[in-house]
């Protein structure tokens, strides 16, 4: 709809934002349209009704059309801010992990140096974070084992080696906002420790150590709950 509106009693016409004013005793209408109703000593809706009328519920829809746009895309901003929500993975043949999102996005985490393949790849109830075992060589054997467990979450990633023994156990907890892990000498389970790590800052939440407390006969629940995963 274009700038302007003529009659031929009229002498003027803009092109102006949407408000209603008035002007000593006449009444002039700007509408959202961008057309601009001069000042008359007597009503517009006198003078052509049915247009004025329609105009000004178009305007009236476009303006909350706009609004609820603006809402809806303010929202939409505040869930992508939440971060990635994890749907999926995978471990192709050659050992390289792939990382599905809600929004199919694949995410491919680059190896460490040394480290040779992924492992036990898990997503947190949640959704907000995914975790996995980085695998490096065994100077004793002839297959790799699991020295890090790697988080990530709104695409950072946080590694965990307690230790520094292998880890033969891991998994979320509390809903995702915490990860477990337990580690042991690759035989004969000795010099067992384990962690709980809270995801999003990364900070120790708790720990058990069996040969260091021998005293201790009733582990905590996690570690209860971890041990019988396995």
């Amino acid at each position: 709809m274009g700038c302007g509106f003529s009659h031929d009693t009229w002498s003027e016409s803009f092109c102006v934002t949407s408000q209603t004013f008035v002007r000593g005793s006449t009444r002039s209408f700007r509408l959202l349209s961008g057309e601009f109703i001069p000042a008359q000593p007597f009503g517009v809706r006198d003078i052509m009704p049915n247009h004025a009328s329609t105009i000004m519920k178009q305007a009236f829809l476009s303006r909350w059309i706009c609004v609820l746009i603006l809402a809806l895309s303010a929202g939409l901003g505040t869930l992508n801010a939440g971060g990635e929500i994890y749907v999926e993975t995978v471990i192709d043949p050659s050992g390289q992990l792939h990382i599905t999102t809600k929004h199919k996005h694949e995410i491919l985490p680059q190896k460490e140096p040394q480290q040779v393949s992924f492992a036990d790849a898990q997503i947190a109830p949640d959704g907000r974070a995914v975790g996995w075992l980085a695998m490096y060589p065994n100077c004793c054997a002839n297959y790799p084992v699991a020295l890090k467990l790697v988080v990530l979450l709104n695409g950072e990633q946080r590694t965990y080696k307690g230790t520094g023994l292998p880890i033969s156990e891991w998994r979320f907890w509390a809903q995702g906002k915490q990860v477990a892990f337990k580690q042991e000498t690759e035989h004969g389970g000795n010099a067992v420790h384990y962690e709980l790590r809270d995801v999003d800052t990364g900070a120790l939440a708790d720990k058990y150590d069996p040969d260091a407390n021998p005293t201790v006969t009733k582990p905590p629940r996690w570690v209860v709950t971890l041990d019988s995963a396995g």
